[in-house]
C-alpha cells in the first residue's frame, strides 16, 4: 500500500464520564510554594555560596576542605554521590550541588557560616536574618515541601512561608532572582 493512500483515522472527542477534578486554592499556593523553593531559592544559595566561594577558587578550598568533607561523610552528614559532585569532576561548580549539600558546604567550610540559634535544621526566628537563619529558612521549607502528606497550603500559610523564604532569597540572591519571586507569587 503506497503512504499517499493512507488515512489518518478520524478524530473523535473522548467522552468524559465521572466528575472533573480542579485544582483547589491550597493545592495552586503549594505548586507556587514548591516552584519557589525548589527553583529560586536554591539559585540564590548558589549566588550567596558563589560569593563565598568564588567559582575560580573552588577547586582549591575544596582541596584545603577535603579533611573536613572526608569527616562529614564518615559521620553521614554528606553521601558519596555528594563527594562525587565535589570531587569526581575536573571543575566541580556550584550549579550542580543540591541545596542540602550548598548549605552543608557553607556551614561546614572554612569560612564557615554560623548556624542560627536552633541549627539548620529548625525554623528561625522570624527576627533572625542573619545568613546562617536564611540557610535554615530555605532547608526547612525544603524539606516540608518534600515531606508534605497533602500538597497542600492554606493562604495565611503561604502567605508567612512565602514572605520568610522571600526575604532569604532577596538577602542571599541578587536583584533578579528576588525580582523573579515576585513575579511568581501571584
Amino acid at each position: 500500500m503506497a503512504l499517499s493512500t493512507l488515512t489518518a483515522p478520524p478524530c473523535r472527542a473522548a467522552a468524559i464520564t465521572g466528575t472533573t477534578s480542579i485544582v483547589s486554592p491550597e493545592e495552586t499556593n503549594f505548586l507556587r510554594f514548591v516552584n519557589l523553593v525548589l527553583k529560586r531559592a536554591p539559585k540564590a544559595l548558589r549566588a550567596h555560596f558563589d560569593t563565598v566561594h568564588l567559582p575560580s577558587n573552588l577547586v582549591t578550598d575544596l582541596a584545603t576542605q577535603r579533611t573536613t568533607l572526608l569527616c562529614l561523610k564518615a559521620r553521614k552528614v554528606v553521601n558519596q554521590v555528594q563527594l562525587d559532585t565535589l570531587y569526581g569532576v575536573k571543575n566541580p561548580v556550584s550549579k550542580d550541588f543540591d541545596v542540602t549539600l550548598l548549605i552543608c558546604l557553607l556551614g561546614n567550610m572554612s569560612p564557615s557560616t554560623p548556624a542560627p540559634a536552633g541549627g539548620f535544621d529548625i525554623l528561625p526566628n522570624q527576627q533572625d536574618i542573619s545568613v546562617g537563619a536564611d540557610l535554615a529558612r530555605i532547608k526547612f521549607y525544603r524539606n516540608k515541601v518534600a515531606h508534605s502528606a497533602d500538597a497542600k497550603m492554606d493562604t495565611n500559610e503561604f502567605n508567612t512561608s512565602w514572605t520568610d523564604v522571600e526575604g532569604a532569597i532577596g538577602r542571599l540572591g541578587d536583584p533578579s532572582i528576588l525580582n523573579e519571586t515576585k513575579i511568581l507569587r501571584f
